[in-house]
């Protein structure tokens, strides 16, 4: 997904790399998640081939460090949404990252995707994805129901792809508690009703 973008263009240039990947997608139709990517100290530096465009604001950010003989970044993406996400591989990875995430029919959440790691052999990406509710189909293993993981290798193409139930939304959640507490008033109004002609009925 945004996570496979950040990490092909912005070490295009860094050889060998291994890199992990996990998002959540909410109920709400909302992507948060992290990417940790490490490669050798010695990989030649692209640090401004990828630039998070100006208007994500704080929602996406990045973390650089060294860790061992590895040079390390993570990146974190807080609260976007579909059309973000989609966004955001565009400006990241042009076309690189081949992916679709949207909900289908207003209750399934669907994901298909494609990652050119050709130019990089030797590397390695793991990505796991949360979905809101169990997998109903997928190219990858399924990890709990609701988490879906790949590992894809370098020197060549992958394809991943997913299927949810969308999970309730916020709205879903309103309507359905505006729904609840509407039928309790009915029921109390109706044993209301009952128990005044029950008495009524026992005065008589």
């Amino acid at each position: 997904m945004a996570l496979l973008a950040v990490i092909v263009p912005v070490f295009a240039l860094a050889g060998c790399f291994t890199a992990d990947a996990a998002v959540t997608i909410s109920g709400s139709d909302r992507v948060n998640g992290t990417v940790h990517v490490a490669m050798p100290q010695n990989a030649t530096s692209r640090e401004n081939l990828w630039e998070i465009p100006e208007n994500f604001g704080d929602a996406v950010t990045v973390e650089t460090g060294h860790s061992g003989d590895s040079r390390t970044a993570t990146y974190t993406l807080r609260d976007l949404t579909f059309d973000e996400v989609h966004d955001l591989v565009g400006s990241a990875a042009g076309d690189a990252i081949d992916l679709e995430l949207e909900r289908v029919g207003g209750n399934q959440v669907s994901l298909n995707g494609k990652a050119s790691l050709t130019r990089f052999p030797g590397s390695r990406v793991t990505l796991a994805i949360a979905f809101p509710a169990p997998v109903t189909g997928t190219n990858g293993t399924v990890d709990g129901g609701h988490t879906v993981r790949w590992t894809m290798e370098g020197g060549r193409d992958s394809t991943f792809w997913a299927t949810s139930p969308a999970g309730s939304t916020d709205r879903d959640q309103l309507l359905l508690w505006v729904g609840l507490t509407t039928a309790a008033g009915i029921l109390a109004a109706l044993l209301v009703v009952l128990w005044a002609r029950r008495d009524h009925d026992m005065r008589d």
